[in-house]
């Protein structure tokens, strides 16, 4: 069976960086898990003021749809008005699929980063 929730000790956090090399792991963090295995997982990084997802891991688009709808579920029930994503602009799988969900306004580019910003 498969679920989603939101990270809530340290023991949370720990799945999933053993899953990817995240070292800023933050609220709100969103696990999909299946057969009590780590999924997929999405999180954010930064202040409080700027929710910024940084650290993302699914193993199909559906996945990181729903924990995408679920980020955004929170952030606007704490009333943050957007968010900002950032992928290396290398990867162009993450472009796509970030296109597909309709994230097309970009905020800022570095030599390593692209960021997208999402209103809520």
């Amino acid at each position: 069976m498969r679920t989603y929730r939101i990270a809530e000790n340290s023991e949370d956090y720990d799945l999933c960086r053993d899953e990817m090399e995240a070292e800023i792991l933050a609220f709100p963090t969103i696990i999909a898990e299946e057969n009590n295995m780590v999924i997929g997982f999405i999180s954010s990084f930064g202040k409080k003021s700027n929710y910024s997802i940084g650290a993302v891991k699914a193993n199909s688009a559906f996945v990181l749809l729903r924990m995408f709808h679920l980020y955004e579920t929170i952030l606007k029930n704490i009333g943050v008005p957007y968010y900002l994503i950032h992928i290396d602009r290398n990867n162009k799988t993450a472009i796509k699929m970030l296109n597909s969900f309709g994230i097309t306004n970009k905020y800022d580019k570095t030599d390593k980063y692209l960021w997208y910003i999402k209103e809520i």
